[in-house]
């Protein structure tokens, strides 16, 4: 801020202070008690000019929605023609998959889901080793699998496999990484991991 804007809005705040009462002009300084401004009544310069107080609370959320933005635009997830691949594999009990992409490690699915990749993945050998998982929210050849979107539940996404044996699960709010919004339909296929000798 310049000086002269900053004696203008200092003036300014002068005649505002003078008005209210809160303040009496220069040169006309009165011991008189009901001139003297309580404890609740007094204002510093410092106060006027500095920035207004910010809630941490809120900054928190607005960054987590900015670095979830900013991803989503980094790597090009939110294409309406993508098909995503990810590589999930057994760790502790439960499917988990990592993205470096979105920096998501040994995230779980949700609930449910064991019980639809079993399914998925029942005529590939080994598979808590790992396989390959595609899915998108558009058909494409090859797909295996169709989920339709049923709610949403503690911030995820509840779907439920279109065909018998008509699998439900909860999905967690991890899709948000490749999808602004729920889809309401979800294609899926798992494919063998491709050894290399």
């Amino acid at each position: 801020m310049k000086f002269s804007e900053f004696e203008k809005k200092f003036r300014e705040m002068e005649e505002r202070l003078i008005a209210e009462g809160k303040m009496v002009p220069r040169g006309t300084f009165s011991k008189s008690k009901e001139h003297q401004p309580t404890d609740s009544d007094r204002i510093t310069v410092g106060a006027i000019f500095m920035p207004p107080r910010r809630n941490r609370e809120k900054v928190k959320q607005k960054w987590k929605a900015y670095r979830r933005k900013r991803l989503r635009k980094e790597n090009t997830m939110t294409l309406n023609n993508s098909i995503f691949v990810i590589a999930p594999y057994w760790y502790e009990g439960t499917w988990v998959f990592d993205d470096d992409r979105v920096g998501l490690v040994k995230e779980p699915f949700g609930s449910g889901v064991s019980d639809v990749i079993n399914y998925l993945v029942r005529e590939i050998p080994d598979p808590q080793d790992g396989f390959r998982m595609f899915f998108s929210n558009n058909k494409y050849p090859g797909y295996n699998q169709s989920l339709h979107w049923r709610s949403t539940e503690y911030n995820g996404n509840r779907y439920q496999i279109d065909v018998d044996p008509q699998l439900s699960d909860w999905l967690c709010p991890a899709l948000s990484h490749y999808f602004p919004e729920p889809p309401d339909n979800l294609y899926i296929s798992a494919k063998p991991l491709i050894k290399v000798i």
